[in-house]
């Protein structure tokens, strides 16, 4: 409302009086002020547009709904009532896109006009709203389409005849209408005035229809025998014989008060026929009437001058202009001086209503001059008297802000165009100083108008207003003269006045203080000029010669040479077509002017000016060359503009000019990074623009020469561009769709990637330089390439063995001697000698070189071996043993399952699609997709194209989530059964004692570890026939496989990289261990001590006597046997054997672990139970058993090999021990055959058993082992057992590398809990110990200052403290020893409450309960042990208050287990409760 109510006021302040019309006007124009303004100012509405039309109040009432038409019926000739059903009927028919009138006199338009006319007669007409509603809506669009549309030529003499009638009926009712009431204005001007007028369409269609009126007294005679215009001419004399003629006379002369409007209604239908009026019999009657409407108009007042309907005083004098010209032709001048007179008395009121109505009749004056219509003022008149009265001045004081004004003020000045006066000219261009910037463009559109008919001279004049604004101005002044100087000469496209234009345009953007986007708007106004130019190619060559000029004058050459792009490009895209000869145009200027040599050496002179303008130093791209343009403008212009030069032109760069700019831009030593960068850039766009010869000297030259240590993504584009097409060309390439094949080994260049793989800083273009090396050397290979793939691997193999040995001997080429002799033993003289051409200059180099050569070469392997389709013969040395346990939570929201699958690292992604498909109960095949891990580091899989790839390989190392998708089609497997362990694959048996009650996070290696080749129900008949028809050929033609059979030396040098000070790199060396088969020579040792077993074997005692001297021999022979595998061992498995590194050691105990713990038991059952008996018989498990004490790996050693070497001889005790390694499932507690223990249950269950499945397979192993265990002194057994509470300890502190304190035995004295608070210290003192001590060695509360652990700690800690007890449980009678030893009652809390792994705390539990359990002949029980940890306990609660809820847990499930230790326990709780209070002031 605020808005409306501000847009009143204003319309009343512009002059404007009658609210009631602004109020309508504003609603017709939506609130715009500006077509309200529009709506004021214009003629009245029509009567089916006003505002009352835009609702219909009666049809949209159901209440003041008329009947229908049928209900209706006519009406009598007496009733007073309009027939408003005929009204709605005839509306329905109006007002529409298929409009049908009736035309009958008794249809719903005679009988309205019938009505209409009865109750104007009676006086009623205005009354009654419905006839109102006729008059002022219907009945003018009615005959404004029977009278006016191009359909009434089309109609038959029976609609004509009906025409008529309705004209008939609507004569009388004008003739009533001027007896009673008052002048019915609408129904005149826009009704009768149109049925009288000859040029309407119906009087046209009828003028040649003979008159049939037969009155007395004729009115109106046609003028012409062929033109009769009859009909017409019955009208008129109807509407005279009826007094219609007496009637308009008489209102003018019985002293009426009639307005400038009702005049006009009245005369306006006479003016329309005036010609065809009998002077003689209308003369009298009329001549008052037209003296009274001259005379009123020529004594209207101000006030009267500034009204609203002052528009209708011109329709009068057009109305009596109309009449005089054909029956009192004296009076026509008189009144064309009324017309003007009055335009100019308005003008020069000061309200805008008054003048916008002046302007607009003086609009009309002009347009029906021009039109050369008769009875108007002639054009020379009309100009000579708005020059006598000055007109334009009167006018220019007006509302100038204004749009429709203005609009209004261009029409009169264009009329003036070459009359206006240089005073006019100049008073009307000075407007615009200091004017506000609307009422500026304002000014500008009108001389923008006016300009296009200017002579010369005016022209000339109006360029010096213009020049002298420019400048004075500032630039927002001259940002609107540009538009303004753009505007005239697009509006006059022929003659000089546009090459002025251009001229002027051309001189302005040279102005040296311009701003660069002043510059840029006048060379766009040029380029529109010369475009819509009549003349524009002559013009163009003109000013493309003139910018080479400049070009070559000046080194600021900026504007010239964006100018010169511009009209180049008009010259290519300016039309609607482009031709074959625009492309010679620039060719041929090209020839003309050597632009192409121009622009390059316009190149290398602006660098250089850059250069020194930055002090002699590399120009950054923001610096300022001409005070206006960077450097970074200069560049991108021309290059720019040559490339389009070359690629619109058809030109081709010549070599020369290749390398100049190359000189400026890349070999220049005061190039800056971003001067080469667009080069590069440039170079790669323009790779079409040069010809073939010239790409490979630009290859060859220049980019294979750049440095690869410092190169950039753009440089490496260019160059990988120019790779291919030089290759193209030579036809090392082929093109094949978007794919790129290589059809001859060794393509140009490809040497340089090898460098850049190796040199480059940027890791992500190493990435990408990988990727193209590995397409250029395999993957991209044509199929007639990909015959010998083995020969293809064994190049690779070879070139990176050859780069490895020389980046290996410059990083010890301090021992480069030994090196030669004992490292490597095969590299040549040759070799020793290139060392001097590498590269690298440092150590930190050759290590980054190593590293890229090991990541392509593991890429290379897994690109393509994990195309492999079927299981492996020869797998590679990552999945011949078992990784870190895994659990896979797998979901499938098809069938709706969700199940947890026990799996480890180095599973492969087939066997864990068989365990889902089995869980599922479908064929493998309907394990469509895989996805592992959530989110943006997800890995997806698709079916089995990557069945080979193992879990670690794609980032699974820990718990993960994994979604599958399972297709509905195939038959499902049969249902899985109470014994559906037995059915899954890769589940193996339970081998566990009955105090089995673990959680499964805590377990070893998994039991799914074995994979689905052990003892799957599908699985393993189809991996047999896998392996039956495995092709061995072409697997001994995959990478890796051709890798390790390179011999010895390619292991010994991956072994002696792994030696190096750099974790990427040993990580980089596993990896590519990983991926090849096992090294054989490792393999071998191994099984050399199979061989003691198997001739062992020959000596039967059914075949030999008991005590013979044969039998003799060979238990000798035997024991020599045994001897050599223990030394072969110690070799192995030793640290401090010879060359032995921890790397090493890895490696043997992962070959270890796939020897004990075969992932596939397909064949290798009794192999690998018959090692295991060797292995035990040879003293293997005092050998790894070593390998965790606290001096076995050095200090130093890097955490994730020491983590690895823990977890797998943990595993392998494990196994040997038990026989088995089943995720979750403890150690067995004598010797004898261990059976499965129960599911998990809560820790105070009791410990009834349930009968386990059957065990899978037979082995001596077990009994064995516990037969070893058995036969340890005190001593062996007290080491191991210190051994794994130090590993499980410092697992459990997430520190593997720290010893343990010095561990004595003392003899264990059981004594009763002492009351005082000061006897709780611990005896070993290890709380008390020294910072430094306790920063080196494990002591109590190690654990607590760790917040978190790796899962690899938790997991070893939680193994070792299994194996702990399961060999406290082995020599019960010894266990008083462990109870002695000084820190073990700091291990036990720390276990228990310290270790911040709820995994860990869990499986101590556990464990110590089933040890409570234990029956034991000791001495000292572990109940009676933990009552004298109860002093510590509380001790350790003082210290770690944090932590009380765990230490009244821990408590209460230990000692709790055992009811007589409940009293006990109570005491000591209330002690924890009392420290609580105290500390909480509870």
């Amino acid at each position: 409302m605020e808005q409306e109510d501000e847009n009143i006021s204003l319309l009343l302040n512009m002059g404007f009086p009658d609210v009631r019309a602004i109020k309508r006007a504003l609603k017709l124009s939506n609130g715009d002020v500006n077509e309200a303004v529009t709506f004021l100012t214009e003629q009245p509405l029509s009567s089916y547009s006003t505002v009352d039309d835009l609702r219909d109040v009666e049809m949209a009432d159901p209440a003041l709904r008329p009947p229908s038409y049928d209900e209706a019926g006519g009406i009598d000739g007496s009733s007073m009532e309009f027939p408003t059903t005929n009204l709605y009927e005839l509306e329905s028919r109006v007002f529409t896109d298929a409009w049908s009138i009736p035309y009958k006199r008794d249809e719903s338009l005679g009988k309205c006009l019938i009505s209409a006319a009865r109750l104007a007669e009676e006086g009623l007409c205005d009354a009654d709203e419905s006839c109102q509603r006729f008059m002022e809506r219907c009945l003018p669009e009615c005959f404004h389409k029977l009278l006016n549309n191009g359909a009434v030529r089309r109609w038959g003499m029976e609609i004509q005849e009906g025409v008529f009638n309705m004209l008939d009926l609507l004569t009388n009712l004008v003739i009533v209408r001027l007896k009673h009431g008052p002048v019915p204005e609408t129904l005149l001007k826009n009704v009768y005035a149109l049925a009288l007028d000859s040029e309407c369409e119906w009087n046209q269609k009828n003028k040649s229809r003979p008159a049939a009126f037969t009155g007395d007294t004729i009115y109106a005679k046609s003028t012409s025998q062929f033109e009769m215009y009859g009909w017409l001419m019955d009208l008129i004399n109807m509407f005279g014989s009826r007094g219609g003629f007496e009637l308009v006379g008489n209102r003018f002369t019985s002293g009426e008060d009639l307005d400038a409007g009702q005049m006009a209604a009245l005369l306006l239908p006479l003016g329309q026929c005036v010609k065809f009026l009998v002077k003689d019999v209308v003369c009298p009657v009329l001549l008052p009437a037209v003296n009274q409407a001259l005379q009123y108009v020529a004594s209207l007042e101000e006030i009267q001058l500034r009204g609203q309907k002052i528009s209708s005083c011109y329709d009068l004098l057009e109305a009596v202009q109309l009449l005089c010209a054909s029956l009192w032709p004296e009076k026509v001048q008189r009144t064309s001086d009324l017309r003007l007179e009055m335009i100019i008395r308005m003008l020069k009121t000061p309200h805008f209503s008054a003048r916008m109505n002046a302007l607009k009749e003086l609009g009309r004056l002009i347009e029906d001059s021009k039109k050369g219509r008769s009875n108007v003022i002639d054009t020379d008149i009309i100009q000579e008297w708005m020059t006598s009265k000055r007109v334009l001045s009167l006018a220019l004081e007006g509302n100038i802000d204004q749009v429709q004004y203005t609009d209004r003020m261009k029409e009169l000045v264009e009329f003036m165009g070459p009359k206006l006066q240089q005073e006019e000219l100049s008073r009307i261009w000075h407007m615009a100083d200091k004017a506000s910037p609307h009422v500026v463009d304002n000014i500008h559109r009108i001389m923008a108008a006016a300009a296009t008919r200017f002579n010369p001279q005016q022209f000339d004049f109006l360029l010096g207003l213009v020049r002298k604004s420019w400048d004075g101005g500032n630039d927002r002044l001259r940002e609107k003269l540009l538009s303004f100087i753009g505007k005239i000469g697009q509006d006059s496209r022929l003659g000089q006045t546009a090459v002025k234009m251009l001229d002027a345009l051309w001189e302005l953007a040279r102005v040296p203080a311009l701003p660069p986007k002043l510059v840029h708007q006048a060379m766009n106004e040029h380029l529109t000029i010369l475009n819509e130019s009549a003349t524009r190619d002559q013009l163009r060559k003109t000013y493309i010669v003139r910018c080479v000029e400049d070009i070559k004058r000046s080194p600021a050459v900026y504007l010239p040479l964006k100018q010169l792009h511009y009209l180049a490009q008009s010259i290519t895209k300016g039309g609607a077509s482009y031709f074959k000869t625009e492309k010679a145009t620039l060719s041929e200027l090209n020839r003309s002017h050597e632009i192409v040599k121009l622009i390059t050496a316009s190149l290398s002179k602006c660098h250089a000016l850059a250069v020194s303008t930055c002090g002699n130093q590399p120009p950054s791209p923001d610096t300022l060359i001409d005070g206006k343009y960077t450097h970074d403008h200069y560049l991108k212009v021309h290059l720019e503009f040559l490339q389009f030069l070359l690629k619109e032109g058809d030109i081709y760069l010549a070599w020369p000019r290749c390398k100049d700019i190359w000189d400026t831009l890349v070999a220049n030593l005061k190039a800056s990074a971003y001067d080469k960068e667009v080069c590069f850039a440039w170079f790669s766009g323009c790779l079409g623009d040069l010809e073939s010869t010239t790409q490979r000297d630009l290859f060859c030259d220049k980019l294979l020469r750049l440095d690869p240590v410092t190169l950039t993504r753009p440089a490496f584009t260019c160059i990988v561009d120019y790779f291919h097409v030089v290759n193209l060309n030579d036809h090392k390439l082929i093109r094949n769709g978007n794919m790129i094949i290589v059809d001859k080994l060794e393509p140009l260049g490809l040497e340089f990637f090898w460098q850049l793989v190796l040199e480059c800083q940027d890791e992500y273009l190493a990435e990408d330089a990988m990727k193209l090396l590995l397409d250029m050397s395999y993957m991209s290979l044509s199929v007639r390439l990909k015959r010998d793939p083995a020969q293809l691997h064994a190049r690779f193999v070879t070139e990176c063995y050859r780069k490895l040995e020389k980046l290996m001997l410059h990083v010890n080429e301090t021992a480069l001697g030994a090196a030669v002799s004992t490292a490597t033993k095969t590299l040549t003289a040759m070799a020793v000698s290139e060392l001097g051409g590498l590269s690298p200059s440092s150590r930190n180099s050759c290590i980054q070189h190593i590293r890229r050569v090991l990541v392509l070469a593991e890429r290379y392997i897994c690109s393509i071996e994990e195309q492999h389709p079927s299981p492996r013969y020869l797998p590679p040395h990552g999945s011949s043993f078992t990784g870190t346990p895994v659990i896979l939570y797998v979901t499938c929201d098809s069938i709706r399952m969700d199940v947890t699958l026990e799996c480890h690292s180095n599973e492969r992604l087939g066997v864990v699609r068989s365990k889902i498909g089995s869980c599922a109960r479908v064929p493998i095949e309907q394990v469509q997709n895989l996805s592992f891990g959530e989110g943006s580091n997800s890995f997806h899989v698709t079916g089995g194209e990557q069945d080979n790839r193992l879990l670690h390989s794609i980032g699974v190392l820990t718990n993960t989530t994994v979604t599958a998708k399972i297709s509905s089609s195939g038959a499902q497997l049969k249902e899985v059964g109470d014994n559906w362990w037995d059915e899954l694959p890769g589940t193996v048996s339970y081998c566990d004692s009955a105090e089995t009650g673990a959680l499964d996070d805590s377990a070893g290696a998994s039991g799914g570890g074995a994979g689905p080749l052990r003892h799957g129900a599908g699985s393993s008949a189809a991996a047999v026939a896998d392996g039956l028809g495995h092709n061995l050929d072409q697997e001994k033609q995959l990478p890796g496989v051709v890798m390790a059979s390179q011999g010895q030396n390619f292991f010994s040098l991956l072994y002696q990289l792994a030696q190096l000070d750099d974790s990427r790199i040993v990580d980089a060396v596993r990896r590519v261990l990983y991926l090849v088969p096992t090294d054989h020579s490792v393999a071998d040792r191994f099984d050399s001590i199979n061989s003691v077993g198997m001739s062992a074997s020959e000596a039967s005692p059914r075949t030999t006597p008991y005590g013979s001297p044969a039998k003799r021999d060979k238990i000798r022979d035997r024991e020599k046997e045994r001897e050599a595998g223990r030394e072969t061992l110690r070799s192995l498995l030793d640290p401090s054997a010879s060359d032995m590194t921890p790397f090493r050691l890895l490696y043997n105990v992962e070959v270890l672990s796939g020897k004990i713990m075969p992932i596939s038991m397909e064949g290798t059952m009794n192999d690998s139970a018959r090692f295991c008996e060797e292995f035990l018989m040879c003293g293997g498990l005092n050998l790894i058993t070593m390998l965790l004490h606290k001096d076995s790996l050095p200090q130093e050693v890097d955490y994730e090999i020491r983590q690895n070497i823990y977890l797998i001889v943990l595993q392998i005790l494990k196994f040997l021990v038990c026989g088995s390694i089943p995720k979750g499932q403890e150690l067995p507690i004598s010797g004898v055959q261990p059976v499965p223990g129960p599911a998990k249950r809560s820790a105070l269950d009791s410990s009834t058993q349930t009968t386990p499945p059957p065990h899978v397979h037979s082995s001596l192993t077990p009994i064995i082992a516990n037969r070893v265990v058995l036969g340890f002194s005190e001593e062996e057994w007290s080491e191991m057992v210190s051994c794994l509470m130090r590993v499980s300890w410092a697992g459990a502190a997430g520190r593997l590398y720290l010893p343990s304190a010095t561990i004595t035995m003392t003899e264990p004295a059981v004594s009763p809990p002492d009351n005082s608070k000061s006897s709780r210290q611990s005896s070993t003192g290890s709380v008390h110990s020294s910072s430094s001590e306790s920063e080196t060695v494990l002591h109590g509360g190690v654990c607590v200052q760790q917040a978190t652990i790796s899962p690899t700690d938790s997991l070893i800690a939680s193994q070792a403290l299994q194996l702990l007890i399961a060999f406290l449980k082995f020599r019960p009678q010894l266990i008083d020893q462990w109870y002695g030893m000084l820190s073990v009652k700091d291990f036990i809390i720390e276990i228990l409450v310290g270790c911040s792994s709820e995994e860990v705390r869990e499986v101590a539990y556990h464990q110590f309960t089933s040890l409570i359990n234990m029956t034991t002949p000791a001495e000292l029980s572990l109940k009676k042990f933990l009552t004298q940890v109860q002093d510590f306990f509380l001790f350790f609660f003082t210290l770690y208050y944090e932590k009380y809820l765990e230490v009244v847990v821990c408590i209460v499930r230990l000692l709790g287990v055992c009811w007589s230790f409940v009293l006990s326990s109570f005491y000591y709780l209330c002690e924890i409760w009392t420290i609580v209070c105290g500390k909480y002031s509870w």
